[in-house]
């Protein structure tokens, strides 16, 4: 049961993802969310390489990170 936590959590945003879509869209946020990492470079010496990964569209003005909910 507890490793199926994660499944149950997200059916449950899901579900009810209709009852917030409005505010999200409205404050621009990314409504399944968006997950960002860093790499290495590709060239030695210099700054990492970020990622980003979002499903959907973007929108000008729209927010590519948030708050970070812990584990």
């Amino acid at each position: 049961m507890r490793q199926t936590k994660g499944v149950r959590e997200l059916r449950h945003i899901v579900q009810h993802l209709n009852r917030e879509v409005d505010r999200i869209a409205q404050e621009g946020w990314a409504a399944l969310g968006t997950l960002t990492w860093l790499g290495p470079s590709a060239v030695p010496d210099s700054p990492p390489s970020s990622y980003i990964l979002q499903a959907g569209t973007f929108y000008t003005g729209q927010w590519t990170h948030g708050r970070i909910k812990p584990v």
